[in-house]
């Protein structure tokens, strides 16, 4: 049974509620589906949460919207635009610039080709315009760090939950949790997501991070012919 406070607190539907499952993979879904889920599911408890701190700050919400910014003009509606960015309900997602999503950090940065995920992905429905909208609205997410990790995950309320993760290791885990998609689907797309996770944006990086170790072994050895050269030379001022 809901708690009063979780009626009363105004949740968007659409917003995207994230969590991690028993076995701590992470998944995603809209707080529309996830309010209706069992109280012990990871999901319901994630939308609880969220319920419970939005109902304790509601009325500061309220009171702030009702505030006359002296900062903006008229007519400006940036602050609002970056409130919503704030609370997760819009520009949550990832940017999408032509065809193309860049992850990754510091130098180990790589371009995802939208358009080569969802041929991956092989969904009826899911293109490359429509792959491109779930990670702007934050229905889709793939992020990497520097050491190689990929993260992977999809939802869609027909579809459910899709996670995919490389560790630095090189490790490949799958997750579906979909009664739409037949055992042989999901197959070839835990095999087309490892091709394309590991076999290519993990390498990728990796490649990256190997190319820089042997830049620095470079300079350690140009650091070392440049002290023999040094110790050469005052040898032969020595015999001198």
């Amino acid at each position: 049974m809901l708690k009063l406070k979780h009626l009363l607190s105004e949740i968007d539907d659409e917003k995207i509620v994230k969590y991690k499952d028993k076995d701590g993979k992470p998944g995603q879904m809209k707080a529309g589906s996830a309010k209706t889920m069992q109280t012990d599911h990871p999901a319901k408890i994630a939308w609880d949460k969220m319920a419970e701190k939005d109902s304790e700050g509601g009325d500061d919400k309220k009171d702030d919207s009702q505030k006359v910014s002296f900062d903006r003009t008229a007519g400006d509606d940036t602050a609002s635009k970056s409130d919503d960015s704030v609370d997760g309900s819009a520009g949550k997602g990832q940017k999408v610039v032509d065809g193309k999503i860049t992850i990754g950090e510091d130098d180990n940065k790589i371009e995802v080709d939208v358009e080569d995920l969802a041929n991956t992905l092989n969904i009826p429905g899911i293109n490359a315009k429509t792959l491109a909208k779930k990670f702007e609205s934050g229905d889709a997410d793939i992020d990497a760090d520097s050491d190689g990790r990929i993260d992977f995950s999809f939802y869609d309320d027909k579809l459910g939950n899709i996670s995919a993760q490389v560790e630095d290791d090189g490790h490949y885990d799958f997750d579906a949790q979909s009664s739409s998609l037949s055992d042989e689907q999901q197959e070839e797309m835990k095999d087309g997501l490892e091709d394309i996770l590991k076999y290519q944006y993990h390498d990728e990086i990796k490649s990256g991070i190997e190319d820089e170790d042997m830049d620095d072994d470079d300079e350690d050895m140009d650091d070392d012919d440049e002290d023999m050269d040094e110790g050469m030379i005052k040898l032969k001022d020595l015999l001198r």
